[in-house]
């Protein structure tokens, strides 16, 4: 199963409580996306912001630990 964690709801500890969540659930993969918190419509406005690179990377970084 392949999850779709929007932008893991939040910092890197939603990160790893996502992926522990998922895992407990039988999902196999998860895709983040590297949006702010909270997520804004993408259709309305300006573009939203991107998370910043290490932010982002620290979530990244959080799921691998949380299912490894």
């Amino acid at each position: 199963m392949l999850v779709d964690g929007d932008g893991s709801f939040g910092n890197f500890n939603n990160a790893r409580l996502l992926a522990r969540k998922l895992r407990q659930a039988g999902a196999a993969r998860v895709s983040l996306e590297d949006s702010c918190f909270p997520k804004l419509n993408s259709l309305i406005g300006e573009r939203p912001p991107l998370a910043d690179i290490d932010e982002f990377c620290g979530r990244l970084q959080a799921v691998k630990d949380a299912v490894a």
